[in-house]
C-alpha cells in the first residue's frame, strides 16, 4: 500500500483531521466533502480536497509528499490555482505532510508570502513523534504510528485501541479498529491477520466484526493449503481493489466486478495502483489487461 492510498483512505473517513493538522477551526468540520481531483491539464493531480459544506469557509487541499522533489511546491500550487480558475474557488488553504524535513528538497522562496501568511502549512510527521501523547485528536495519534519507530507500534496501537473502545476516536468502534488495521498493514506489511490480532490482544470475534477482515480476509478463508490460500489472497486483493474503485468513482459495474474477481493476485495489486491517478474504471482495468 502506497502512503498516499493510506492517507487518502485516513482523510476520507475523518476529513476533519486535515483541518486540524492544517490549524483550521471550522464551526462543523464533519460538515467538509473529502475527494481527489484530477485536473483537465496534463500531469496535474491534487491528492485531495476538502469542499466545505458553505462558501465563507476555505477549501482545504492537501498532499502526502514522502519523496525528495525539488520541483514539488512549482508542481503542487500550479495545480492548486488551476483548481482555483477551474472550479471558481475563492478562500483556500494548503496542507502539506512530509515525513521528515530531509524530504523537503523544493525551493519555497518563490512563494514565501503564501507561507508567511497561512495559507500553506507543512507538517513534518517527525514532530509528531515527539509531541505530547495526549495532544490532538485521536486521527492524529493515527498518523503519529505511521512515522513512530517499529518497537512502539505495539504499545501505541493498543493505546489507540483502548482510546477506540472509549469513543475517544469520534468514530464507531469498528471504524476505528478497522482504519487502525489499515494502518498496521501499511506499518507492518509482513504481519498475518493472527499477528495483528495478537498485537491488538483483540479475540478472534472483535477482528471478524472489523469491515476490514470481512471485505480483504472473509471472503478469502483458506479452504486448503497451496490452492485455498492462493484464493484467499485473491479475493482479499479483489476486495481491497474494489474498495478502492467504490471510494474513487462510486457503484463498480457487475462486468467490472466479475472481471475483477477472476484476476490474479498481482494483476490486482498493478491495477490499485493506478485508481488514484485514473480518471475512470476503464484506465484502472485497462482493455488490454
Amino acid at each position: 500500500m502506497k502512503t498516499d492510498k493510506l492517507f487518502y483512505r485516513l482523510f476520507h473517513v475523518q476529513p476533519e483531521l486535515v483541518l486540524e493538522l492544517a490549524g483550521i477551526r471550522a464551526p462543523y468540520p464533519k460538515g467538509y466533502r473529502h475527494r481527489s481531483l484530477e485536473l483537465k491539464e496534463t500531469s496535474f493531480r491534487l491528492d485531495g480536497v476538502l469542499h466545505p459544506p458553505s462558501a465563507a469557509w476555505p477549501h482545504v487541499f492537501w498532499e502526502v509528499q514522502f519523496q525528495p522533489d525539488k520541483t514539488f511546491y512549482a508542481r503542487w500550487l500550479a495545480s492548486i490555482f488551476i483548481c482555483l480558475h477551474q472550479e471558481r474557488v475563492t478562500a483556500w488553504r494548503g496542507l502539506v505532510l512530509f515525513p521528515d524535513r530531509s524530504q523537503d528538497v523544493g525551493d519555497p522562496v518563490p512563494y514565501a508570502p503564501l507561507l508567511e501568511h497561512g495559507l500553506i502549512q507543512r507538517v513534518y510527521l517527525e514532530d509528531l513523534e515527539h509531541t505530547d501523547t495526549e495532544t490532538g485528536s485521536w486521527g492524529v495519534s493515527l498518523i503519529r504510528l505511521v512515522v513512530a519507530p517499529e518497537y512502539r507500534v505495539p504499545a501505541i496501537a493498543n493505546d489507540l485501541l483502548v482510546a477506540a473502545a472509549d469513543e475517544a476516536s469520534g468514530l464507531a468502534r469498528d471504524e476505528a479498529v478497522d482504519l487502525l488495521e489499515t494502518v498496521l498493514v501499511y506499518k507492518l506489511p509482513n504481519l498475518s491477520r493472527e499477528e495483528i490480532r495478537t498485537m491488538l490482544h483483540l479475540p478472534d470475534t472483535d477482528l471478524k466484526e472489523t469491515r476490514f477482515y470481512r471485505e480483504a480476509f472473509a471472503e478469502g478463508e483458506v479452504q486448503g493449503e497451496a490452492r485455498g490460500e492462493a484464493r484467499g489472497e485473491a479475493r482479499g486483493e479483489a476486495a481491497m481493489l474494489l474498495r478502492l474503485l467504490r471510494l474513487r468513482f462510486g457503484e463498480v459495474p457487475e462486468a467490472v466486478r466479475r472481471k475483477i474477481e477472476s484476476t490474479d493476485p498481482q494483476t490486482l495489486l498493478e491495477w490499485s495502483d493506478r485508481v488514484l491517478t485514473a480518471t475512470s474504471i476503464e484506465q484502472v482495468i485497462g482493455e488490454n489487461d
